[in-house]
């Protein structure tokens, strides 16, 4: 259960991420940083509990971690320069 759990934070994460870039917004960016480090604790739980590859998540979590990384600091350098455009 804690892996479909873990799988369906994850995926969510990506998509959520995803539509704060495309849709910025302070709420949307908070949410993404959320879910990730909730991504990140259970996967860290999943690797504790099962005795699982420490290498193999290690790697699977750097992949997604720099994706979501990257996602959220896009937006909010997107989301940054739609308020500089207001003040203007």
């Amino acid at each position: 259960m804690t892996l479909i759990f873990h799988i369906f934070i994850a995926v969510t994460s990506v998509l959520t991420a995803t539509c704060a870039l495309l849709l910025p917004s302070r709420d949307k960016i908070n949410v993404s940083l959320v879910m990730a480090v909730s991504t990140l604790l259970s996967g860290t739980y999943l690797i504790v509990s099962t005795g699982a590859s420490l290498i193999s998540a290690c790697v699977t979590g750097i992949i997604y971690t720099s994706i979501v990384v990257v996602l959220i600091a896009l937006a909010n350098k997107r989301l940054e320069a739609q308020k500089v455009k207001i003040k203007d």
